[in-house]
């Protein structure tokens, strides 16, 4: 009664059923292409920061790094530290603050920040992992020239 579909027929139609992998495939190649298609202001300007991983010389808890920010950008230094050690950092720079987080971006903010001059801030690290210390303006500055003083004991 029923006849069986003709194979030249079922390569012009696939389904769903026969050919998943190849559909997923094409649908992450759509995705990828609309992605790349939209302007650029279509994405939050979140990553205007530079990130940098903190290297302590060799023997020494402590680094003194230097570094300018531009309008509204930031820079992120990261670090590794253990739970039980004390984190100083002191910031010198007017028109700059700076704001200390873990991995899982908890903050352990500084109480009140200082926009224009020295800041310092010194606490006991809650957990193991890494640590970002965010290097913000405080205000519409731009060119803001910053030293950061970072000590782990």
């Amino acid at each position: 009664m029923f006849s069986k579909p003709d194979a030249s027929l079922t390569f012009f139609a696939p389904s769903h059923r026969r050919h998943p992998i190849m559909i997923r495939r094409i649908a992450r190649l759509l995705l990828i292409a609309a992605i790349a298609a939209l302007p650029p202001a279509a994405f939050p300007q979140q990553d205007r920061c530079a990130h940098k991983f903190v290297n302590f010389p060799r023997n020494s808890s402590s680094v003194r790094l230097k570094g300018r920010l531009k309008g509204k950008a930031c820079s992120v230094y990261q670090l590794n530290a253990r739970a039980g050690q004390t984190l100083t950092v002191h910031l010198v720079g007017r028109g700059a603050e700076f704001h200390v987080s873990y991995d899982a971006g908890v903050c352990c903010t500084p109480e009140g920040s200082i926009g224009g001059g020295v800041s310092d801030w010194s606490g006991e690290l809650p957990v193991t992992g890494h640590y970002n210390i965010f290097v913000t303006p405080a205000g519409k500055g731009s060119g803001v020239l910053f030293t950061l003083d970072l000590t782990v004991k």
